[in-house]
């Protein structure tokens, strides 16, 4: 079935609940959020078709330490296709604030680690996309990489992604981030 270029957007799961002081009693809300997919378009043969959901639950936030870390296994894979074999791709992921309710969550990183065992698919006469290391998703980078234009539908299995968020003055509630991926030209 052939996709229309443009913004995609799909659902998604990135929340965090964090109370200011003290330890959260009870089970947190089930966590909704959007995401924004935006192919490439010079190049309709390239189609990001759905992409992990993150749901880090409820932290019990520690006002003793400057750094409070949660880690969540995504649910879902990134599952991207190249139809045009003549140019190198990549995929990247950008996050925007988590949120609620007029507040923004202060947090020093949102990182998904390397799995270089997490990538599936057959590339036909190219070599296989690279996952291309750990990346703060926070401020933004490369997460998939085809530097000779793999041909083929892939899937990258990511591994346990890591929120870093800062015990210093944080309003209890439940906070949503979207995540915007981007599939386009590879560049060095």
């Amino acid at each position: 079935m052939k996709k229309q270029l443009g913004l995609l957007t799909l659902g998604m799961a990135l929340c965090l609940v964090v109370p200011v002081v003290g330890q959260a009693t009870g089970k947190g809300p089930d966590s909704k959020a959007t995401i924004t997919i935006e192919n490439d378009i010079k190049k309709q043969e390239r189609i990001i078709h759905g992409s992990p959901d993150f749901n880090f639950g409820t932290l019990e936030m520690d006002t003793s330490v400057s750094t409070n870390t949660i880690r969540t296994n995504s649910s879902g894979s990134l599952e991207v296709e190249n139809k045009d074999g003549g140019q190198g791709w990549e995929v990247g992921v950008e996050a925007d604030e988590f949120t609620n309710d007029g507040q923004t969550l202060n947090y020093e990183s949102f990182s998904i680690p390397l799995n270089s065992n997490g990538v599936s698919g057959d590339p036909g006469e190219h070599q296989m996309p690279e996952p291309n290391g750990t990346i703060n998703v926070k401020t933004g980078g490369r997460i998939l990489v085809s530097k000779d234009g793999a041909v083929g539908t892939f899937n990258y299995e990511m591994e346990q992604a890591e929120l870093a968020v800062f015990s210093n003055q944080q309003a209890e509630g439940l906070y949503t981030a979207n995540l915007t991926w981007r599939m386009g030209d590879y560049v060095k």
